[in-house]
């Protein structure tokens, strides 16, 4: 039980105050996980460790999320290039074609983006039927 004559010396009341006063960082043990890919080849196909996290970042609710956030970006893109084409089209015709190239531009990297991430969860589904 702390004395009052300790407090009042300035003892710590326990051992992680000590460590806390004396400026000792404790260093959490070093994670056993592989370091982030490098983005230096990205030509190289995805390893499985890869594909297996994408499965699971696929199958996360931030997932949805994310496709959430991209459908009302796409979305936002479209209602834009309309209000575009409503507002006197001869003469902005320029940014009306801006617009319109924007949302396909938008949509046409989510579809990309889909049917990378479903070909890689296919060669993953082959790796592991391969192994078996």
């Amino acid at each position: 039980m702390p004395r009052l004559e300790d407090f009042q010396a300035g003892k710590p009341l326990t051992p992680e105050l000590e460590r806390l006063r004396d400026g000792v960082e404790e260093r959490p043990e070093a994670s056993q996980e592989q370091p982030e890919a490098a983005f230096d080849d990205l030509e190289r196909p995805l390893y499985d460790e890869e594909r297996k996290e994408l499965t699971r970042l696929v199958a996360s609710a931030g997932w949805r999320v994310l496709e959430r956030l991209m459908e009302r970006t796409c979305a936002t893109l479209e209602r834009s290039a309309i209000v575009l084409s409503q507002n006197d089209p001869l003469a902005n015709a320029d940014a009306i074609a801006r617009g319109w190239a924007y949302f396909g531009m938008w949509k046409d990297m989510r579809k990309q983006l889909q049917a990378l991430i479903d070909e890689e969860v296919k060669a993953l589904k082959r790796s592991a039927a391969k192994q078996d």
